[in-house]
């Protein structure tokens, strides 16, 4: 399998022009990759949006609230006018996820996934299977990425590998 490479820059591009109203995007990586940074420069791509937070505390997530516009919800649906919405249900107790995966599932289902490099083999599995690719060729990809890159997933396309570009 080919692994096409892009700029940080082809890759807002691209989604800019591809990523179409109803399309999710689901972004999963370790703590400190850049999930939030990324999120947020492809919310100013759109004018409607709806961030689902799953932390429990995250000062970047209030962020959105505070200076974004962002309106908070803990229940779907929320209200039409509201434009950018922040679903955050957040955990009765540390661990129990169940209420969070429940309010996710009834929301969403993912149209891309962006992937930082991962070591746990299970995320691997469940990412190979959400995004419909073969498992050893998302193992491949991602044993490839740096630091700074990512993986674009898309169903029925080969993987995309993204270089972040560094904040200036």
């Amino acid at each position: 399998m080919a692994v096409e490479y892009w700029t940080y820059e082809q890759f807002l591009a691209y989604m800019k022009g591809e990523w179409k109203q109803g399309e999710h995007i689901g972004v999963i990586g370790p703590t400190g990759a850049g999930k939030t940074w990324i999120v947020r420069d492809l919310l100013l791509l759109r004018r409607y949006s709806v961030v689902i937070a799953t932390k429990e505390k995250d000062k970047t997530l209030v962020r959105y609230e505070k200076e974004d516009g962002f309106v908070l919800y803990q229940e779907w649906p929320p209200f039409y006018q509201d434009t950018r919405v922040l679903l955050w249900k957040k955990p009765k107790e540390l661990g129990n996820f169940y209420d969070q995966a429940v309010l996710v599932y009834q929301v969403m289902s993912v149209s891309y996934i962006i992937m930082f490099i991962t070591r746990d083999k299970r995320d691997l599995a469940r990412i190979a299977e959400g995004a419909g690719l073969d498992l050893d060729e998302v193992k491949a990809a991602n044993g490839e990425l740096l630091k700074h890159e990512f993986l674009l997933l898309q169903t029925g396309k080969n993987p995309v590998r993204v270089a972040k570009s560094e904040r200036k």
